[in-house]
């Protein structure tokens, strides 16, 4: 599977690369976009569009910058990229239900560590009910949370 890892790259982004590394040990391919600013939204969505991966994850971790990401979310939207948007990070996981209640471009919120949960998404996108860790709109359209795994999580669960 193909997936992009966007966040902010003003120095090399160690939390992107330990994911980027776990999807690829699995046989994924992975491309990280940068994005150090909301003047890189046109180049960002170019980007991802050009690469054109199921799954986008969103590294929101600096609240300053939210609403930049958000407006990352609606700018690949619009631009009609239909793959999966995961945001991460502590402000993400933080505002999970309200980032999925105020922001329909997202489609889940990863809480806690993200290699593991970055690989599990990566391996069962069609299992996100039982991956551990995410938040994601239920079938009604309102915000689930499955319970966040304290070990690592183990792929045999998710058959």
């Amino acid at each position: 599977m193909k997936v992009a890892m966007v966040g902010a790259e003003l120095e090399e982004n160690l939390a992107l690369r330990y994911m980027a590394s776990a999807l690829e040990s699995r046989g994924h391919e992975v491309e990280i976009v940068p994005f150090n600013s909301g003047e890189d939204l046109p180049g960002a969505v170019a980007q991802i569009n050009r690469f054109d991966p199921e799954i986008t994850g969103l590294s929101m971790i600096f609240t300053g910058r939210a609403r930049e990401f958000c407006r990352l979310a609606e700018g690949l939207r619009h631009a009609a990229y239909q793959g999966h948007l995961i945001a991460g990070g502590h402000f993400a996981a933080f505002n999970c239900e309200r980032l999925l209640n105020e922001h329909p471009a997202f489609d889940s919120v990863g809480l806690g560590e993200g290699e593991n949960l970055i690989c599990a998404m990566a391996d069962h996108l069609d299992q996100i009910e039982r991956i551990p860790g995410v938040c994601y709109r239920g079938p009604d359209g309102s915000p689930m949370t499955n319970p966040i795994a304290l070990t690592r999580i183990d792929p045999l669960l998710l058959r």
